[in-house]
């Protein structure tokens, strides 16, 4: 500082800065890593990944999920942590914590000058990147970077899910090779083919349309990200002939990152999904690891379909763009690990009339891929446009309390059934460990409760036990029930709802905790 004291400056990144006068320190021991971000955020953003390694059920999380600085959102927030109280005093990390509210995100990122958010976008990025990085073909990806290295470790791991979520945004700001005019690939398919791209690349693939006649098959673990959400565009012709799917993710690990993908098949006669996730072969295998972060995806039949273990759909919007037939949102084939949609917009056309956001199913027969297992998080999603239901299920393989369903701060109009567990067999219902419901909105004319058990057949039994449930903060406009749908046993205001005509009630009665 000047001899004055007045003004400060910092010497290692400054040539001007004079060593002459030090600033003193306080000379106290450093307060805990959790105390001193909890206070920096009342006052300036925080680093996510330091706040998760102060917090048990994030530092020691088994899918190694981490955490993140989302900073296309405004605000920037850190993935997966929220304060649980409403001093912000004490924070949780949703993904392995039921409990955690999702009702206040911690912000992330800098202050500048001490006033308002920097602002830093992706595109400015990727400008300022460019410009400095040397564009090169060679056979093995640069890792010149500790994001290249951070990235290659995240997406090739034994285990199967990914070690870390930290390095995403910087990741795609920091590519190993490019596709489009001017890049090191003319097109994606060309880059997935070299053998310069390997387990652990990142691939940014600039603004343009690239029209596809045939499904782009990813077969490697790499990161693929658009340069902006809206100006990388993959589309089929939009006519009969086109193909049925315009990705199709056969690898573990792979990431989607920030594009807009368009399934414009108008044949109506066979099923066509824009992103189908899934191994190879029959019976179906899973792929674990799937990431679609940020990502538009306009479809005519099913948005994404998913067979697969730890997988993450984020930020994004499903955006139904047909005139009829099947349509679905996202379609899962069983579940295992710790899943999650959250932040995503279900779109409909105002004149196409039925569409379901969520379902969870199977093929036919008997697939030990489609158990299901784990943890499934839907959080914060909501629609434009016309919901028949937000969320069915009709597969039920897997062992006694397999499975927890979490609906956390979803917003939703449903016109038939909010959520739903639909069988024809008896006991399904074991399946569930249990169905948390906190801070949702139910402002549709279903009738039929919150969290529904339906099905066909005649004094069928859904459980041997009662259904444990956690419900708190919910609103649901009407909480009348038609008939042949009434309360489970100790269940109140049509938090928990059965078909009287369909289940035995002793076999539907809860148990529910705040």
């Amino acid at each position: 500082m000047d001899s004055s004291k007045s003004h400060v400056c910092f010497s290692p990144n400054d040539k001007a800065c004079k060593q002459a006068v030090p600033v003193p320190c306080d000379g106290k021991k450093p307060k805990t890593v959790l105390k001193t971000v909890l206070e920096r955020s009342r006052v300036q953003r925080v680093n996510c990944q330091r706040l998760c390694d102060s917090i048990h059920s994030c530092a020691s999380d088994p899918g190694h999920h981490g955490s993140y600085c989302k900073v296309w959102q405004n605000p920037p927030v850190c993935f997966g942590i929220y304060f649980r109280d409403s001093r912000r005093s004490h924070v949780c990390f949703s993904p392995n914590d039921p409990s955690c509210p999702e009702a206040s995100p911690v912000p992330c990122g800098h202050h500048h000058n001490g006033h308002s958010p920097r602002s830093t976008t992706f595109r400015s990025t990727l400008r300022t990147t460019r410009s400095t990085r040397t564009t090169t073909t060679s056979t093995t990806p640069s890792v010149s970077s500790s994001v290249s290295s951070s990235v290659s470790s995240t997406l090739s791991t034994s285990t199967g899910t990914p070690t870390s979520t930290t390095v995403v945004p910087l990741a795609c700001d920091n590519p190993n090779f490019t596709v489009g005019p001017g890049g090191d690939f003319a097109t994606l398919q060309l880059a997935l083919a070299s053998p310069a791209v390997i387990t652990g690349s990142v691939i940014e693939v600039f603004d343009g349309t690239y029209l596809q006649a045939a499904p782009i098959v990813v077969t490697k673990s790499v990161m693929i990200c658009g340069q902006s959400r809206t100006g990388t565009i993959f589309t089929t012709a939009g006519t009969a002939a086109d193909p049925l799917s315009v990705l199709s993710i056969q690898a573990d690990n792979v990431a989607l990152v920030r594009m807009t993908i368009r399934q414009l098949n108008t044949a109506g006669t066979t099923v066509g999904t824009a992103v189908v996730v899934s191994g190879p072969g029959f019976p179906q295998t899973r792929v674990s690891g799937f990431w679609l972060d940020n990502v538009q995806v306009d479809y005519t039949e099913i948005g994404v379909s998913l067979r697969g273990t730890s997988w993450i759909v984020q930020d994004s919007s499903m955006n139904y763009v047909g005139t009829g037939g099947n349509r679905y949102g996202i379609i899962i084939y069983g579940v295992d690990g710790t899943s999650r949609i959250t932040n995503t917009i279900f779109a409909n056309n105002a004149s196409a009339g039925r569409l379901r956001a969520v379902y969870l199913t199977s093929t036919t027969g008997v697939n030990p891929n489609e158990n299901n297992s784990g943890v499934l998080t839907l959080s914060f999603n909501s629609q434009s446009g016309p919901l028949q239901e937000f969320f069915v299920q009709d597969n039920f393989q897997g062992g006694f309390g397999a499975l927890t369903l979490r609906f956390l701060n979803n917003v939703l109009s449903e016109t038939a059934t909010w959520a739903a567990a639909f069988t024809v067999s008896n006991f399904a219902g074991n399946l569930y460990g249990q169905i948390v419901l906190l801070s949702n909105t139910a402002s549709g004319a279903g009738g039929k409760g919150l969290f529904t058990i339906d099905g066909f057949g005649t004094n069928l039994f859904f459980r041997s036990v009662s259904l444990p449930v956690q419900a708190s903060g919910n609103v649901i406009a009407s909480t009348v029930l038609v008939p042949p749908f009434v309360e489970a046993p100790a269940s109140t205001g049509s938090i928990v709802a059965y078909s009287s005509a369909v289940f035995n009630p002793t076999s539907v009665a809860v148990i529910i905790t705040p």
